[in-house]
């Protein structure tokens, strides 16, 4: 994947998802994707969340992996790229309710200074950007436990 793309978070309902899958499996990625691009018009701030290019060094951070796609089946490299893909342009997949809830979970009890400290991340960014990305980070968390608790689907998008 190229750098400087960007990372989305939406959150879904059942018939959202089901839409999804249904354009996923009819393997139409431009029909699936103008779907996507709706739900960022159509979404309210509430259920979105746009962790922008910083998901690259909090995937770093939190995997010690990075862009390798090796994070299926491990809920902190699935909170940054997600899980079941929908779509390949752009690259959109979707984490079920109860998935979610798992995400919430690891992302809460995760030491991100550590991980951080471990993956080599920490030492490559200046004290202010260490700390914007910790926020970022804590953001994310955010999301997902806001996401978990409305007992929401969640669409991760990055393009």
């Amino acid at each position: 994947m190229p750098m400087g793309m960007c990372a989305e978070y939406l959150r879904l309902g059942d018939g959202e998802v089901a839409e999804l899958r249904g354009l996923a499996d009819a393997g139409d990625d431009r029909a699936t994707g103008e779907v996507i691009f709706g739900h960022f018009e159509a979404i309210g701030d509430h259920a979105a969340f746009d962790l922008d290019t910083a998901w690259e060094n909090v995937l770093l951070a939190l995997t010690g992996n990075p862009l390798d796609g090796q994070t299926v089946g491990d809920p902190l490299g699935e909170a940054i790229l997600g899980g079941e893909r929908v779509c390949r342009q752009p690259l959109t997949s979707v984490l079920e309710p109860g998935r979610v809830g798992e995400i919430a979970e690891a992302l809460e009890t995760v030491d991100f200074d550590a991980r951080m400290a471990d993956n080599g991340v920490a030492a490559s960014l200046s004290d202010d950007d260490a700390a914007d990305l910790r926020r970022r980070f804590s953001e994310l968390a955010g999301f997902y436990r806001g996401a978990a608790d409305a007992g929401g689907a969640v669409m991760v998008t990055i393009a």
